[in-house]
This record gives structure tokens, C-alpha cells and sequence, in this order.
């Protein structure tokens, strides 16, 4: 089932060779991991839009916790935190 919801992508992770892992913070939600498949490739549409610390609008496959892993469709970032994740830097 399809999902469309606003949420702070937290960390982004390698997974497998052109996949890469999201911890999204939803309202609604929760905490969710989603694969965003092929983020890798020169060629996706969904590349740019993975960023730390980003308010983004997604549409994701959710299944209801039968896998722990949801699949991304697309999303647009609405806002970058650009000093949030310039002091995550700095005191990590």
C-alpha cells in the first residue's frame, strides 16, 4: 500500500551496490527504515534528494511492520536544516 507522508530523514546508509538504506522520523509513523533502490546510480531520480537532516515529502510502500524494510518511490526535500547537520558535525 502506498504512503504519502512528511518526514526528517535521520541517516542514509550503503545497501548492497546501488541501494542505500533511510531512517525517516514520521509523525505518523515512527521511526522507519526505507530502501530507496538504485539511489546509487548516476541516473536516479531519487540521488539528490537524500539529505541528512532534511524535511522531505515521501511516498513509500508500507506494509505494516511484515517486513522491517519499506520501499521508497519518491520524495521531494521542502527543507534542509543546513544548521542542525552542521553541528551534528561538529560534535561528533
Amino acid at each position: 500500500m502506498n504512503n504519502k507522508a512528511q518526514g526528517i530523514i535521520l541517516s542514509v546508509s550503503d545497501y548492497r551496490d546501488n541501494d542505500l538504506i533511510c531512517q525517516v522520523l514520521f509523525k505518523e509513523y515512527g521511526l522507519l527504515s526505507i530502501v530507496a533502490k538504485g539511489a546509487k546510480k548516476i541516473t536516479s531520480k531519487n540521488a539528490y534528494s537524500l539529505l541528512p537532516a532534511s524535511l522531505s515529502e515521501m511516498l513509500f510502500d508500507y506494509k505494516d511492520h511484515k517486513k522491517p524494510r519499506c520501499a521508497l518511490i519518491y520524495l521531494i526535500i521542502l527543507f534542509f536544516y543546513v544548521k542542525v547537520k552542521y553541528r551534528i558535525d561538529l560534535y561528533s
